[in-house]
């Protein structure tokens, strides 16, 4: 590690990912958060070697890329690389899970903000008992398959009738995931239900709650799963879908057990690592699991973290995280629905090249673990070239100025 970056790292605080964007938070916890993440990346990346995606993101130069080009926003104080290979997975990538959660959060606002002036809207959550030692894989399948299920029900399709059918009630549906030592993997999904013209229905919120509960119960039960009294949830507060949809992509900043906790670790000869201090009871959520890894701790109650990730990373393998139902989109007056490639490329209008790095110069910024780094500064100087190419310089990384735009026409 180079001397600026020893310099710039001194005393961070660990915390976990925001966004891609420089936010206006102090300045050491936007650094330690934009540095978590690229180390996030970098452990997930060691995981799986051979996805050639993952591998390339935020370290290769696009192809026919002079280099990577650092922008700055002025407007937002926020900075950020273009030209660069991007996974777009947010999933698995800690960087792109910013840029796409951030972007999937902004539609779902607008969608819920379009339905209220003669709509209805509802969260359902939806989930199963599950014990230490079930495949997450098998648990997704059934799952789903029990949710096709009660969709397909006379019942269910009796209560969508009722309030005008599939074309007056839409779902946006997502699911979550965490993993605790007591009881394993946890999969569960939110539906936000849609009435597009409240005045259509003609049963109580609650009689299709009820009817929805029953019918979730028997199709579980039908896929080999039960449910206990958590195992559906109905929210009819505007209040608890607003909290649902500002914190949608947002990994937890803190570790799964307390700040106070103490945390013990007990080293081995190979290398492993065992916590005391983590509550059996306590889920992590996928995000956290790197975290755990990127601070050296590779095992709790004698499970391998690495190899539960793995499981995660295989078992949501092209599996979306978030689907609006046909016509939603259309019917709320929305744009079609961008993809997480779009999502992740999305640059600010009033953002503008800062600075190039030719792709021996990037290479160097990679050796020294900089990138982070290097984004901090262009937004502490405010975009300032000159001091941004004098820092690089002390690492022996030139700068170039940004190169002229070809003229249109």
């Amino acid at each position: 590690m180079g001397k600026v970056r020893e310099r710039l790292a001194g005393g961070a605080k660990r915390l976990g990912t925001d966004t891609e964007f420089v936010d206006q938070r102090g300045e050491a916890e936007q650094g330690d958060t934009l540095r978590r993440r690229y180390r996030l990346l970098d452990v997930a990346r060691r995981l799986l070697p051979d996805d050639k995606r993952l591998s390339a993101c935020m370290r290769v130069p696009k192809f026919g890329a002079a280099g990577v080009k650092v922008m700055y926003d002025p407007a937002r104080g926020s900075s950020s690389f273009r030209d660069l290979c991007r996974c777009a997975n947010g999933k698995l990538c800690a960087v792109c899970a910013a840029n796409v959660g951030e972007g999937k959060r902004a539609e779902l606002t607008g969608g819920v903000g379009a339905v209220v002036a003669l709509g209805a809207l509802f969260m359902m959550t939806l989930t199963v008992r599950h014990k230490i030692g079930d495949g997450l894989a098998g648990l997704i399948r059934a799952f789903d398959q029990a949710r096709r299920s009660m969709r397909q029900a006379r019942a269910m399709r009796q209560a969508l009738d009722a309030w005008g059918g599939s074309k007056n009630v839409k779902l946006v549906v997502a699911w979550e995931i965490t993993w605790g030592p007591l009881n394993g993997w946890h999969y569960h999904q939110h539906i936000l239900v849609f009435v597009l013209d409240r005045s259509l229905m003609t049963t109580t919120p609650d009689q299709f709650a009820e009817i929805s509960r029953r019918e979730w119960q028997r199709a579980a039960e039908g896929q080999g799963l039960s449910m206990n009294e958590h195992g559906f949830d109905w929210t009819a507060t505007a209040g608890a879908i607003a909290d649902y949809i500002a914190k949608f992509g947002h990994e937890p900043t803190r570790r799964p057990w307390g700040s106070e906790d103490e945390l013990t670790k007990a080293h081995s000869k190979s290398g492993r690592v065992v916590a005391a201090g983590l509550p059996k009871s306590a889920h992590v959520t996928p995000m956290q699991l790197l975290g755990l890894l990127d601070d050296g701790i590779t095992e709790i109650y004698g499970h391998d973290l690495a190899e539960l990730w793995r499981e995660y990373a295989a078992a949501t393998r092209g599996k979306a995280q978030l689907k609006w139902s046909a016509g939603l989109r259309a019917a709320l007056g929305l744009l079609e629905v961008k993809t997480d490639d779009e999502l992740v490329e999305e640059g600010n209008e009033t953002s503008a090249c800062n600075g190039l790095l030719l792709r021996d110069d990037w290479a160097a910024l990679l050796g020294n673990d900089a990138r982070a780094d290097l984004l901090l500064k262009v937004r502490e100087v405010r975009g300032d070239f000159d001091q941004v190419a004098a820092w690089l310089a002390e690492m022996g990384i030139r700068y170039l100025p940004p190169l002229p735009e070809p003229d249109e026409g």
